[in-house]
């Protein structure tokens, strides 16, 4: 999960399409005895998007209380 580059939404690539193949990989990961814990899995999401993203990222970095990567899928709704 270290090159979020590779993965990040691009073209036709809905937002959702990148939540769902970071959980996969994350699910695939846990699966061979690696597990990512979800701190990790919301900051590889939130590097993988793209420049026009700045904003709400930067807003998220400066909330107090820490939020899932569930919850971080609601949030583009």
């Amino acid at each position: 999960m270290a090159d979020s580059s590779s993965s990040s939404p691009k073209g036709t690539d809905s937002i959702l399409l990148y939540f769902n193949k970071a959980k996969r990989i994350a699910h695939q990961l846990a699966q061979a005895s690696k597990p990512v814990d979800d701190d990790d899995l919301r900051m590889f999401i939130l590097a993988g998007l793209p420049l026009e993203y700045g904003p709400f990222k930067a807003s998220l970095s400066t909330r107090m209380e820490s939020i899932s990567s569930n919850d971080l899928l609601s949030l583009f709704d």
